[in-house]
């Protein structure tokens, strides 16, 4: 068909579908090979059921541009390649193959977001902005990304980007299982968490060149671990629980921050806010279960340091005017002031 084109019903070809610009009346199951000038879809929902459509002026490809929904929904069924802003206003956007990105930047906007199990976004050349409640239900490959709005992340996350590889989580983040998420383009690749995470239960990993930002409390996490190559900081502005926690960086307290869980950290900076270490036997300094008063740093700023179990401590403590409170008994395994 190549002119204007309603759809009102389900339409099915051994072979190709060839439309022009094409408006649906109804809700649709197109299975071929589609090719579409346009698709405007309104509030009614459309499922592309065949590989690699063809929808806009390049071949093989999804153009955002040329595709207009209101509430309606779309679902894409297999493989696709995709580029520009896909935007479905309050609609909802499955998709159920995986998707490759033909150029750059790319938008994805609408009321849910999914990506199915196992289910690829790539590659690292282009970024990828989502905007809605987002469903990360495989790999994700981009060359930046950024979420705004809540997302549940059951797969990992890789920008590799030179420069410009950051991954930045705007809303509220729920894990669906073990999850890494890499940033590791080179120059100042920083991943941010605006919000607040609950881990599940699950493990997560934060890999950064730069900093890594938790800005929001970070709950119910197994073992959180960040920077495995112990670069720059992990900044921390909130509570932060979990099984473990593993800092191979220094962290930078933004505010006062309670650290639930067995805790490591490389050093730790109060130069901004207080410190709380609620579980027994921290390591913070390079000596196993040992606090060393050389890797709490800052503190002389004012800020409260509160141990609330048990540690073994060595060297030298100091927080200036800000209190210092040991809840638990105390072990001495060096020379220590407390000032």
């Amino acid at each position: 068909v190549s002119g204007t084109t309603s759809l009102a019903d389900n339409v099915s070809a051994v072979g190709a579908l060839t439309f022009g610009a094409t408006t649906l009346t109804g809700d649709v199951i197109l299975t071929g090979t589609l090719t579409a000038t346009t698709i405007t879809g309104g509030a009614n929902n459309l499922v592309i059921a065949s590989a690699n459509p063809q929808i806009g002026a390049v071949v093989s490809t999804v153009d955002g541009d040329v595709v207009s929904f209101t509430s309606g929904n779309l679902t894409f069924d297999s493989t696709i390649n995709y580029q520009d802003t896909l935007d479905t206003g309050t609609g909802n956007q499955t998709f159920n193959g995986n998707v490759t990105m033909v150029s750059g930047p790319n938008f994805l906007a609408g009321g849910t977001i999914t990506t199915g199990p196992g289910v690829t976004i790539s590659p690292n050349t282009y970024s990828l902005t989502m905007t809605g409640s987002v469903v990360l239900g495989g790999p994700v490959t981009p060359g930046k990304l950024t979420i705004n709005g809540p997302s549940y992340i059951a797969a990992d996350v890789t920008t590799t980007a030179a420069s410009t590889g950051d991954q930045t989580y705007n809303g509220a983040v729920t894990l669906g299982g073990n999850v890494t998420l890499t940033a590791n383009g080179g120059g100042v690749n920083t991943v941010i968490f605006a919000s607040t995470i609950d881990g599940g239960g699950y493990d997560l990993t934060v890999n950064a060149v730069n900093a890594t930002k938790f800005q929001g409390a970070v709950s119910n996490v197994g073992t959180l671990t960040t920077d495995l190559v112990g670069s720059e900081s992990t900044e921390i502005g909130a509570d932060v629980s979990g099984t473990t926690l593993i800092f191979n960086d220094d962290v930078v307290l933004k505010a006062d921050s309670t650290l639930t869980g067995t805790l490591t950290a490389k050093s730790i900076d109060g130069t901004q806010g207080g410190l709380v270490v609620a579980s027994a036997n921290p390591q913070i300094g390079g000596t196993s279960a040992t606090v060393d008063g050389a890797a709490l740093t800052g503190f002389t700023a004012g800020n409260p340091i509160t141990f609330r179990e048990s540690l073994q401590l060595t060297g030298n403590v100091s927080s200036g005017s800000g209190d210092q409170t040991y809840d638990g008994e105390v072990t001495l395994t060096g020379s220590a002031t407390l000032s």
